[in-house]
């Protein structure tokens, strides 16, 4: 249903009704087998109670791996895992956090490091503004702007919520991860934008021409010096990146061109 601000709350409640059961069938069941009567019962009721532990750590894992590896496949487990992290940081800003401002677009969480909190919300509301009137598209709820990270996570976008920085005065990080909220607010709950498009647009609301310019150079020499790596050790590096195929394939084009005759004409 692409919620951006669930209740949090409830999903919390269910989670700890969902492991305070099993955890109860579980004493009372080892209880029961070890003392009787009725153990093949009671062994299938305490295997039962364990399921929905399974499932919860199974899906944590491949979260977990997910993320080693800096993927984020559209499938139904990692969906899940992140609407529990979603869930979770909305919770933790919203009943943890000691400060919040609010504007007409945005929800500002913050502490003590923040020295210009009014200024840091002006100036980030009047961004937001800019790209609704570029895209034409108002926002159908407020951004969650929090200074700083949650539950160990930093600079990112995940549905209504925003982490940016955490000293004033905003800058270039609160843009790009706003510019994804701003996309997110309209986005389809059947896929993600791709990521050239995604980041692309991020990226171009949250620096200046010429930041873009020399951003766009240095990429290039750090292909150009990757390109010049054995195989192993450029596979090695492309893992580690956040999104390897895309960077392969930019590898790949760079290397056809570091190929290619150089042409001299008058």
């Amino acid at each position: 249903m692409w919620v951006l601000h669930p209740w949090s709350l409830l999903f919390i409640f269910l989670v700890a009704v969902t492991f305070g059961a099993a955890i109860m069938t579980l004493a009372l069941g080892l209880w029961r087998i070890l003392h009787g009567p009725k153990r093949s019962a009671a062994m299938v009721c305490v295997l039962i109670a364990l399921l929905p532990l399974l499932v919860w750590t199974s899906m944590a894992y491949y979260a977990y791996r997910n993320g080693q590896r800096h993927g984020n496949p559209h499938d139904l487990p990692m969906i899940l895992m992140t609407r529990v992290g979603h869930n979770l940081m909305e919770a933790e800003a919203i009943y943890l956090w000691p400060s919040r401002l609010e504007s007409a677009r945005l929800v500002m969480f913050y502490d003590a490091k923040i020295t210009d909190p009014e200024g840091d919300l002006q100036a980030m509301d009047q961004h937001v503004a800019r790209l609704e009137q570029m895209t034409g598209r108002p926002l159908r709820t407020k951004i969650y702007w929090v200074r700083g990270g949650l539950l160990g996570q930093q600079a990112l976008c995940c549905y209504g919520i925003v982490l940016g920085s955490d000293q004033s005065p905003a800058g270039s990080l609160d843009r790009h991860e706003l510019a994804h909220a701003v996309e997110t607010q309209h986005g389809s709950p059947a896929k993600d934008s791709p990521t050239l498009l995604g980041e692309g647009w991020a990226e171009s609301q949250s620096l200046e021409s010429r930041e873009l310019a020399e951003s766009a150079l240095d990429l290039a020499k750090m292909l150009a010096e990757w390109a010049r790596l054995p195989a192993t050790e450029s596979d090695e590096i492309l893992a580690l990146t956040v999104e390897p195929e895309g960077f392969r394939r930019l590898l790949s084009s760079t290397k056809t061109r570091l190929r290619a005759p150089l042409i001299c004409g008058n």
